[in-house]
């Protein structure tokens, strides 16, 4: 199955599953660790609480890996297609170079999952962290994708659990000791 397939099946499944009005919680699991929750509210705006959202653990070692659990809802009437996009959010007042940044990001590897209502976690993207190009799209807006990734269409009162997984590989080399990079997620 050829990878444009392969992800136009995974979005039509997520679309399906959350406009039958799939929920984050499993009934066995009532109250779900979460990081941050996104409500869409209509507006065109998704409030994202907490405000200064952070999907990388600070302090990760090589071989070492993080993962935040976010939550979708929509509250509006309508339903509505959810992106998410990765801009760089870097400077040199970090204390480390914009280009020592970037190769960071681009070693570290992450996922993204959304899992949907029938408790299926469907893989969204699988790349590298800064978001530029992975296997199932990219996080970056292009002529093909302008508002970024689409996590999925959120039917009025759906909601979804969105996983990202972060991790550094083994051979991540000492010139990453104590390094740092920021990453702006914006969520349409």
């Amino acid at each position: 199955m050829n990878q444009k397939i392969a992800q136009r099946l995974a979005a039509a499944v997520l679309t399906v599953s959350l406009l039958s009005g799939g929920t984050a919680a499993a009934a066995d699991d009532p109250a779900p660790r979460r990081d941050a929750t996104l409500i869409y509210g209509g507006d065109n705006k998704i409030v994202v609480t907490p405000t200064d959202l952070n999907l990388f653990q600070e302090g990760m070692m090589p071989g070492g890996e993080s993962s935040q659990k976010l939550w979708l809802r929509n509250d509006y009437g309508a339903s509505v297609n959810v992106y998410v996009r990765a801009e760089s959010a870097g400077d040199e007042t970090s204390g480390f170079p914009l280009e020592l940044q970037k190769s960071l990001l681009e070693k570290l590897k992450m996922t993204v999952f959304v899992r949907v209502g029938t408790g299926q976690s469907l893989v969204r993207y699988d790349g590298t962290a800064s978001g530029v190009v992975g296997a199932a799209g990219s996080l970056a807006p292009s002529a093909d994708a302008p508002y970024g990734l689409l996590l999925g269409r959120l039917s009025s009162g759906g909601a979804a659990d969105m996983t990202v997984t972060v991790s550094a590989p083994q051979s991540l080399g000492n010139e990453y000791q104590n390094a740092a990079a920021k990453v702006r997620w914006v969520f349409t």
